[in-house]
């Protein structure tokens, strides 16, 4: 029963650690409706001739924000430590030559509180970690059968899935909360990669209740070479 208890634990571990692993990684917490809302500004490109054409922000995530061309192509650009970012556009000059032009400042900045983004980037960060942590120990316990691997691996989980509250927890309060703007008069909505992120923390925690669990069930015995059928 607890090997069971073990094997699921791993399964939902690796799970959420796909999960926060994509939703870390992809741009799309916060998609922005209006490019003319007062979090959201047009930017015009000043580097071209072509000064009439602008590049609202549509969408973003913890490391990029991204900027639809005029409805059509999508460049994104690395959201800095002071949540600046900057925007490169591409333009044909002849059939097979590409430029590539960027704006002279950089843009900024595109949250409304940079030091509550910049804690929920870190949080991210360190919950991924520790899911990492926590996969690969409860792995390991459910193929070499050893108590300790299985208690660090329910230990990390549950740790991670708290990082994982506080990441995604933070962010919505200071970037989509009514202090904020971004999701007021429909200004903007959460994107899928915030929810798959939040998605990884009830799954972690259940990983780190299985883990726990096993590790104080069964495994102990094998571990001090008990033999369970001569018990009885």
């Amino acid at each position: 029963m607890g090997r069971i208890v073990l094997g699921v634990a791993t399964a939902l571990s690796l799970v959420a650690l796909v999960l926060a692993s994509f939703g870390v990684a992809t741009n799309h917490w916060v998609r922005l409706h209006r490019p003319d809302g007062k979090m959201n500004p047009v930017e015009v490109n000043q580097q071209m001739a072509f000064t009439t054409v602008k590049y609202p922000a549509r969408y973003l995530g913890l490391w990029y924000g991204c900027y639809r061309e005029d409805g059509s192509a999508v460049s994104c650009a690395y959201i800095t430590h002071r949540c600046t970012t900057n925007v490169c556009w591409k333009r044909m000059l002849r059939a097979t030559v590409m430029d590539t032009v960027c704006q002279r400042n950089a843009l900024g900045p595109i949250v409304p509180h940079c030091a509550a983004f910049q804690v929920s980037r870190i949080t991210a960060c360190i919950g991924l970690f520790l899911l990492v942590v926590a996969a690969t120990c409860l792995a390991s316990a459910f193929v070499v059968t050893n108590r300790g691997f299985a208690a660090v691996g329910g230990l990390a989980s549950a740790l991670g899935a708290l990082a994982i509250v506080v990441a995604t927890s933070v962010f919505y309060a200071h970037q989509m909360g009514a202090a904020a703007g971004l999701g007021a008069d429909g200004l903007a909505s959460i994107g899928y990669s915030f929810w798959l992120v939040m998605a990884a923390a009830p799954l972690a925690l259940l990983a780190a209740v299985g883990g726990c669990a096993a590790a104080s069930v069964f495994i102990g015995a094998k571990e001090y070479d008990v033999d369970l059928t001569s018990l009885g």
